[in-house]
């Protein structure tokens, strides 16, 4: 349990099996189940264990973890009284030294920084090694009126860290090996080994391995999930499965992938209705809300449910199709509700 409090005399901080005494002014995690916690004495910021024992002694005017591991360690940033950055582990080892402008993590899966001096980005390895070819002129995961310029997701199906070198997108690939040379308007990060690129306005995919998959051709497209993208050109929209292969949805506002075998799609008279990932129809396009639902205790057999709602009404349909319960005039005060429920 984590008590955190600035200047408090009374502040104790148990970990678990250990005890950090009250003497600190301030005391934060490290990261989600650390072996460290960071503390704060006399305005300067160190590490302590479990036991309450020095990690590293309160040197550094700021102290942040950074979300990465490197090794099976959690990283820190660290900051110093000349306003410089650099990286050290829960164990209080120097990774990088305090010699950067800024320093970010784009993506937990890949063992890379991203690091400012002066007004250039690049990135360097936990061992302070520059990347060959990744100077750029924008690498900050932080959201910003441009966009993000370094990006990544951690995970099976997702990986990359995007920059800008010359007003141009390049992408570093999770196994940093080779680097998507900047060329492009727009890239994404790699998802079901996919990514999505633009070039003269226009989207397609690549493969993992650089080959372009899917030619430009789209006027927007929504990143592989559960194994589908959603695209549109021209107003309609296609769905394409791992395989490459389009099928038409017809003509569209919006179109999303909520669930596993559920596509959402709003049409341009506003009526929301649900498919599935081969076009079948699970709810028309008549409502005004249409939400994907987890699974109900009465309902077992249908491991997620959509809902429909419009003027009262109210619809929940199983993946299969399968209606499950149909309710009327649920907005209306002087009379009851009335349910038809079909178990299934």
């Amino acid at each position: 349990m984590l008590f955190r409090s600035k200047r408090c005399p009374g502040l104790f901080l148990d970990l678990r099996n250990g005890l950090v005494s009250p003497e600190f002014e301030d005391i934060r995690a490290s990261g989600l189940g650390g072996r460290t916690v960071i503390v704060s004495s006399n305005g300067r910021y160190g590490l302590v264990n479990r036991r309450g024992e020095w990690v590293m002694e309160p040197f550094a005017t700021r102290l942040w973890p950074l979300g990465a591991l490197m090794a099976g360690k959690r990283c820190l940033g660290l900051g110093t009284q000349t306003g410089q950055v650099g990286v050290i582990d829960e164990d209080g080892r120097t990774l990088l030294n305090p010699i950067y402008d800024d320093i970010h993590v784009g993506d937990a899966s890949i063992p890379l920084f991203a690091v400012r001096r002066g007004e250039t980005w690049c990135l360097v390895d936990s061992q302070d090694t520059p990347l060959a070819g990744s100077l750029a002129d924008r690498m900050n995961p932080r959201p910003s009126e441009e966009g993000e310029w370094l990006s990544g997701e951690g995970g099976d199906y997702t990986a990359g860290i995007r920059f800008c070198r010359d007003g141009r997108m390049g992408l570093l690939a999770s196994t940093a090996s080779r680097t998507i040379a900047p060329e492009f308007e727009d890239i994404r990060p790699f998802h079901f080994g996919y990514a999505a690129f633009r070039r003269n306005g226009r989207w397609g995919f690549m493969a993992e391995g650089g080959a372009e998959a899917v030619e430009p051709t789209y006027d927007t497209v929504a990143d592989f999930v559960y194994g589908h993208a959603a695209c549109c050109r021209d107003g309609s929209w296609f769905m394409l499965d791992m395989s490459l292969k389009s099928t038409a949805l017809g003509k569209a506002q919006e179109v999303s992938i909520p669930w596993s075998g559920v596509i959402l799609v709003t049409r341009d008279d506003g009526g929301k209705g649900a498919y599935t990932f081969g076009g079948e129809e699970l709810l028309a396009p008549e409502w005004d809300v249409v939400r994907v639902m987890g699974p109900l205790e009465w309902c077992k057999a249908a491991p997620a449910l959509l809902l429909g709602m419009r003027n009262g009404d109210f619809r929940l349909v199983a993946l299969d199709g399968t209606v499950v319960a149909v309710c009327h005039n649920a907005r209306q005060r002087d009379e009851r509700p009335v349910y038809e429920a079909r178990q299934g």
